[in-house]
């Protein structure tokens, strides 16, 4: 453990916690992320980083900033590069430096730095596990937010090459396919604020991480044809979301479909509400290029999204009232079965007066019930009941 002046550390360009913000300025910018980590030590860029990394000390999830605001004293120390560059603690090194410029005075202990430093040659692949290890692990992914999470997860299995086993101990992942999903679940996001026409605007995503999650995993379980049409159909409900009256996330694309035939069965008659062209697919599975037809018109009409949300949600909506139609005779009916079974079962002699008037009006109300369904005359009589007893325990 040392004592460094704070001036002389350097903030990390390739830090977990703001690679997406850093990547929308990169943007902005006209050059890329690579580039401002080899210039990682210009003043310009720190200076960037400085104003990037107190944002996040000062966010309310992790209040690094408030805490030593209020101790007035480092509460633990930095771990830091052999050169200076600070691995892990960047939020609360501009919250330090942030404090010590407003009030030398009462934050003077901030101008001296504890830190751990690291062995002269340890590499930018194991600055990256070691961050994973101490900061990414599920218990504190929220400070990161879920799109820098799966950026760095990205870089350190397609780029870094980290050993997929080091990766999964560092994130407490139980399989590699949980890689997998959340890097497809950050395409997804891309891919969505391409469509919106702004790529790399990551704060527009910030809280449709469940949307995200949700649409990636039953892209992965919908049928191989039709998963690009739910994809752009996703993007465009997640784009229309206002214009949807329910809950989102409990329902397809973004949750499991009821019944499973909705996938296909929506496509179709969205495909007519749309007045695509003039053949349709009446029966059977939607052809290759109807399928692409219903794409490309959700692709290239992203202004159109809100229109396309309402229309994908009624028409789903329509199936599973549908559905719910068609399943209730036999809900009907099993729910008949279970009561014959329960009845066969019981001992009238152990019955109670209350308990056989209760039943005898129990039972003229389904015979009434059933005789409306039938379109027969109600009969009322105990010799009638007694008929409908002895059918029900046929």
């Amino acid at each position: 453990m040392i004592s460094v002046p704070h001036g002389v550390l350097v903030y990390r360009a390739e830090n977990g916690r703001i690679v997406a913000e850093l990547e929308a300025h990169a943007r902005r910018a006209g050059t890329s992320v690579a580039r401002l980590a080899d210039a990682e030590d210009d003043r310009e860029v720190q200076a960037l980083l400085h104003r990037l990394l107190i944002v996040k000390a000062s966010d309310a999830e992790g209040p690094v900033f408030q805490e030593l605001q209020r101790h007035a004293k480092q509460t633990e120390p930095l771990l830091i590069s052999s050169d200076g560059v600070v691995v892990n603690g960047n939020r609360r090194l501009s919250a330090m430096r942030e404090l010590l410029a407003h009030d030398p005075v009462r934050y003077a202990d901030f101008a001296l730095v504890a830190a751990a430093v690291l062995p002269a040659e340890a590499e930018e692949a194991d600055y990256d596990f070691i961050e994973a290890a101490l900061q990414m692990a599920p218990d504190v992914k929220l400070a990161y937010g879920w799109v820098n999470r799966r950026m760095k997860l990205r870089r350190q299995t397609e780029e870094l090459k980290l050993p997929l086993a080091e990766i999964i101990d560092a994130y407490r992942f139980e399989s590699a396919d949980q890689i997998k999903a959340e890097i497809e679940e950050l395409s997804l996001a891309q891919s969505y604020l391409a469509y919106r026409g702004a790529p790399g605007a990551y704060e527009e995503v910030t809280q449709l991480e469940d949307l995200f999650v949700g649409l990636g995993a039953q892209l992965s379980r919908t049928p191989p044809r039709l998963r690009a049409c739910w994809r752009a159909a996703g993007f465009a409900m997640i784009d229309g979301r206002s214009a949807i009256k329910g809950p989102m996330d409990r329902y397809f694309p973004f949750a499991d479909p009821v019944p499973a035939a909705l996938p296909e069965e929506a496509l179709r008659r969205f495909s007519a509400e749309s007045e695509l062209s003039t053949t349709t697919d009446a029966e059977g599975p939607l052809s290759a290029a109807k399928l692409a037809e219903i794409e490309v018109l959700i692709l290239r009409n992203s202004g159109r999204s809100a229109e396309f949300a309402a229309m994908l949600f009624d028409i789903s909506e329509m199936i599973r009232a549908e559905h719910r139609d068609r399943r209730a005779p036999n809900a009907a009916l099993k729910q008949m079965s279970r009561a014959k079974s329960a009845l066969s079962e019981l001992d009238i002699g152990c019955m109670s007066p209350k308990q056989l008037r209760r039943l005898q009006s129990e039972l003229a109300a389904i015979q009434a019930q059933v005789d409306i369904l039938l379109g027969e005359p109600k009969p009322t009589s105990a010799r009638a009941r007694a008929g409908f007893l002895s059918r029900l325990f046929q």
